[in-house]
């Protein structure tokens, strides 16, 4: 629905349309087989077919909206308008508009599964929207808290509407909101409406009942409550918008949040009561610069209850608590004082108490600045008490200048560590950051989405443990940074164990070492990572158990390193216990590719639904680099054709394939000699082996030792050089009953 030349006024209700039925709405239950052809049954005996005419009533009870008593606003019908109504079964049928886009009065049709006496009705149409049998109530209605702006007319989306027939032939529908005109001065991105209180649920999920024979609704919110609501877009400065809200009080006045074209916060607040009726638009005026006032993002914090605020330094700190200063409910801004354990006064704030902000005047952030993680901690009395928390952080720095103020030596680690009731995260926009500035920043706390992260340049230790335990945590936007230096990474993600959904990496180079080390170790329901890791040289641990028990992961990143850099364990874990990995990337390092020890020690360990290994084609081993790899994948069948290396190092390839019980054919084992313990176990437990490979001629009694324990003492083909002595290779191996051939010739070796 649109309304014509965009005009609507204050104080005055929406229009009523009226839906009369034009084909069997007035049939009844009862009908005769014969009289079924009036109600146009589908050809497939799947519904009804119906056709509604939509247009406004001309009555006293309920006037249109008007600018003035002569200049009356139209409401239309858009071309794309559809509506919800609820047949004879409760089924929530979608009905179209067909004719009279741009007019007043449409027809709109569908089909029915089954006859009423009389429908309920909903618009727009809501696929998720249903009815009560018993109540009549329509449920799981959604109303946006977050609405498109239209020049001169609302969302279309936002303006519900609802009703009941009272006769079986027509429907009169009436609003379930009212609305709220807004016109800016200047040129706008979006705006926000808020109650002041934070109290008001003017949208959200709810549930809507209709009373009286006329079907007047009432709804009440159930889940999702919002306590503000924005319009998103272009608003152009001198044209009117309209934003749609529940009926209510704001009995401590509303707020205006204008996110002006020229990047900066305007704000315009009364504490006058203000009451949102059904069907009746509220004239807030124009908002100009001249009754707006440029808005100071402080880090603010909103309760719905009663909370309590307090402020705990940290062990040996020496920040001065003066740098920072506080106001409750917009009142005067006041200092800290501190009692002799380090910690803040309490300070009371939420629901009636209204809003916290704080404040400062601290170029080392709530850090004092010497890299010993030694700062203020913010902690709320009663974690069950939800806190949402906003703003810039960079206002703490200096909230008089915090856009250009500089930030290469602010940090804020263990800022909002353990603080239970923290729901929300403040805009953390720093592009320039100090080593360890968000260190463990939210560990523990009950954060449901992290804040854009822009800086592309990260210092060691800057995000290590940052959301760390925040185990509600389910969005992070993607990181940005190209260069990644020591532990920037390092358990970042931690046990976040509602996070479904991984953030894109975009490093292309690491510095130093454990960057991603237990990145999102713990993460049970992560169900998919980064598509790519784009880093080209590895650095020591740098992947270090990053999905360890990661049980929902289905498929690995792809990871696009050619070069390694010296060190040990680069992607030791790196898939340990992700117990529903399926794929993994085709070939694992070029052929090319020097390996360093334990780069892949235990890499796939208990990956039980991983079926297919990839290629392994690096000629350039080292002590342990395969260790333990595939150890546990009792779903693996198919592994590498060959593993070409020739120079072996001490336990290379040792538990490699360590109770693999569904593997039946082990990859050519291509080494002429071997090194100390290299096939140690490699083999232990496969007890679905049907054919081994080996090359071996020099060094046997250092590395098949145990190689082959616990598998099938019988039918068991081993391919082997003829040229050396038999009898050693099977005393080695402890399998006298396998039938040893000749690995050129494939003729069987009988002279043992």
């Amino acid at each position: 629905m649109r309304i014509l030349n965009g005009r609507v006024l204050a104080m005055k209700r929406l229009g009523k349309i009226i839906l009369a039925a034009v084909a069997a709405v007035m049939a009844l239950y009862g009908c005769a087989k014969e009289n079924l052809t009036e109600k146009t049954p589908s050809s497939d005996g799947s519904g009804f077919h119906l056709t509604f005419t939509a247009e406004k009533a001309d009555d006293d009870v309920i006037t249109r909206a008007a600018i003035s008593a002569e200049d009356n606003t139209v409401i239309n019908w858009s071309e794309n308008d559809a509506i919800s109504v609820f047949d004879g079964d409760g089924v929530n049928c979608k009905f179209t508009l067909k004719e009279g886009a741009e007019s007043p009065t449409g027809k709109f049709e569908g089909k029915v599964t089954k006859l009423a006496d009389s429908y309920t009705v909903l618009y727009p149409y809501q696929e998720a929207a249903t009815i009560d049998a018993v109540t009549g109530e329509i449920k799981v209605v959604s109303l946006k808290g977050e609405q498109t702006a239209v020049k001169g007319s609302f969302d279309s989306e936002a303006a519900l509407m609802a009703a009941k027939s009272s006769d079986g032939s027509t429907i009169s529908f009436r609003n379930v909101v009212g609305y709220v005109k807004i016109v800016c001065g200047f040129d706008c991105s979006g705006l926000t409406f808020s109650d002041n209180r934070n109290v008001y649920e003017m949208a959200g999920s709810m549930d809507i009942a209709l009373s009286g024979g006329s079907g007047v609704p009432s709804a009440t919110v159930t889940t999702d409550g919002c306590r503000e609501v924005s319009l998103k877009g272009n608003i152009e400065a001198g044209a009117e918008y309209y934003i749609a809200l529940l009926p209510g009080t704001l009995d401590k006045g509303f707020s205006l949040i204008f996110n002006g074209a020229d990047g900066k916060q305007y704000n315009r607040s009364t504490t006058k009561s203000l009451t949102i009726k059904h069907g009746v638009v509220t004239n807030l005026g124009t908002s100009g610069k001249d009754n707006v006032e440029l808005v100071t993002p402080y880090i603010t914090f909103l309760a719905d209850e009663k909370q309590t605020f307090t402020f705990n330094k940290g062990t040996n700190a020496n920040i001065n608590v003066d740098l920072f200063e506080y106001s409750v409910n917009g009142g005067a801004w006041s200092k800290f004082t501190l009692t002799e354990d380090g910690a803040s006064n309490d300070i009371t704030f939420g629901g009636e108490y209204g809003i916290l902000r704080l404040r400062g005047k601290s170029p080392n952030g709530t850090s004092d600045g010497n890299n010993s993680f030694s700062s203020y901690n913010v902690q709320f009395a009663n974690p069950e008490v939800k806190v949402r928390c906003n703003g810039d952080i960079r206002t703490l720095i200096d909230y008089e200048d915090y856009g250009m103020v500089s930030t290469k030596d602010a940090r804020f680690s263990w800022l909002f560590k353990n603080a239970a009731a923290l729901v929300s995260a403040p805009e953390l926009p720093m592009t320039e950051l100090a080593t360890k500035c968000y260190y463990d920043m939210f560990s523990g706390s009950s954060i449901e989405n992290a804040p854009e992260l822009p800086a592309t340049v990260l210092p060691d230790d800057c995000y290590s443990y940052m959301f760390d335990m925040c185990k509600q945590l389910t969005y992070s936007p993607d990181l940005k940074a190209t260069t990644v230096g020591q532990n920037a990474y390092k358990c970042m993600f931690q046990s976040c164990k509602a996070l479904k959904k991984a953030p894109e990496i975009l490093a292309r180079e690491f510095t130093g070492s454990q960057n991603c080390y237990q990145m999102f170790a713990w993460c049970s329901a992560l169900e998919e990572g980064p598509s790519a890791l784009y880093v080209e040289t590895l650095m020591p641990e740098c992947y270090r158990l990053m999905f360890q028990n990661c049980s929902s992961l289905k498929k690995a990143p792809v990871i696009k390193a050619v070069k390694i850099d010296s060190g040990n364990s680069h992607c030791l874990s790196m898939f340990s216990k992700c117990t529903s990995l399926e794929t993994v990337q085709d070939v694992l390092f070029a052929e090319e590719t020097a390996l360093f020890p334990n780069i892949c020690e235990l890499m796939f360990k208990g990956c039980t639904s991983l079926k297919k290994a990839p290629a392994l084609p690096s000629m350039n081993l080292n002590t342990e680099c395969y260790k333990g790899m595939f150890t546990g994948c009792t779903s693996l069948t198919e592994v590498p054709e060959s593993l070409p290396a020739t120079t072996l190092y001490e336990s290379c390839y040792e538990n490699m394939f360590y109770g693999c019980t569904n593997l039946q054919k082990a990859p050519k084992l291509q080494a002429e000699t071997l090194a100390n313990s290299c096939y140690y176990y490699m083999f232990y437990g496969c007890s679905s082996l049907t054919e081994v490979w080996l090359n071996a001629v020099k060094n046997i009694d250092k590395g098949l030792p145990c190689t082959f324990n616990d598998c099938p003492s019988k039918g068991v083909t081993v391919h082997i050089r003829k040229d050396r002595d038999c009898k050693d290779i099977v005393s080695l191996l402890g399998q006298p009953h396998w039938n040893y051939v000749d690995i050129e010739t494939g003729e069987l070796i009988t002279e043992f």
